[in-house]
This record gives structure tokens, sequence and C-alpha cells, in this order.
């Protein structure tokens, strides 16, 4: 009975415990001072890799061949390649 009570308690403890820690996270007005590297470029996200755009241009590009040859985008859609040889090696001519 006692260790019942024991697990509960504990769970209970665990439950405020996280949410207050996630709680207070969301909280902190951070929210668009982040950026992440979407499909389509880079945008805002309170959980983005970078801290400024500037830094997530930088990397958030790739190789797409839609045809006409590789060529460079901004952003990383679902058929693109990071590197201009591996899009060249590894698309259809």
């Amino acid at each position: 009975m006692y260790i019942l009570v024991i697990i509960i308690v504990m769970i209970i403890i665990f439950t405020i415990v996280y949410f207050l820690s996630t709680g207070s996270t969301g909280s902190t007005g951070s929210t668009g001072n982040y950026w992440t590297c979407s499909g389509q470029g880079c945008k805002p996200n309170p959980h983005g890799e970078y801290k400024t755009k500037q830094n997530c241009s930088k990397v958030c590009k790739s190789y797409v061949n839609e045809g006409n040859g590789c060529t460079r985008t901004s952003g990383v859609p679902w058929n693109s390649f990071s590197d201009l040889n591996a899009c060249r090696l590894y698309s259809e001519p």
C-alpha cells in the first residue's frame, strides 16, 4: 500500500516539475528570435538552430535538378542535395 502511494506521489512530482520547466522556457519572450532552415528557406522558429537569419542563410542552401541541370536553391526541399557533386552524380540526366 505504501509503495503505491509513493509511486503516485513521484508521478505527480515529476509531472509538476516537467510542466514548470517547459513552461518557463516558453514564456521568456524568445518567440521569433531563432531561425530554422525549412524547405523554402529560413523561417522564424522559437526552437530554431540559428540565432540570426544571416547565420541560417549561410547554410540553408542546396542543389536541385529540375530537368535543366543542377542549380542552387534557397532552402532544403525534399529532392535536393547538399553539394553540387552529389546532385550531378545522383540526379537523373
